[in-house]
């Protein structure tokens, strides 16, 4: 689709990104968040996971739909990824730009 997001949005998606990569701070604890709330245990979190990993990030920040869905995209399109509506911890780990801790 080519509704590009706006110069806020951008903004907004950064800005949030860089929150979730200081409060998660490295892919280990990635890993951890991503095992909780990895509801069904295939390894990957789908758009509803991710939003809530973001929520529980945020406290009480609301992040609107339009935003959530912004993120999600933006988080996405790291990397190759199946059909399905899904993202992995690396994936995830890529965008925040978080430090592996070997």
């Amino acid at each position: 689709s080519t509704d590009e997001p706006s110069k806020q949005s951008l903004v907004m998606i950064e800005k949030v990104r860089s929150i979730l990569k200081k409060k998660i701070g490295t892919l280990q604890r990635l890993r951890g968040a991503f095992a909780k709330l990895d509801l069904d245990h295939n390894g990957v979190l789908s758009k509803g996971e991710f939003e809530r990993l973001v929520g529980a990030i945020l406290k009480k920040k609301s992040v609107d739909k339009k935003t959530l869905g912004l993120l999600w995209k933006a988080a996405r399109a790291q990397r190759k990824h199946g059909a399905e509506d899904e993202i992995d911890a690396p994936t995830l780990g890529h965008w925040l730009c978080l430090e592996s801790d070997a």
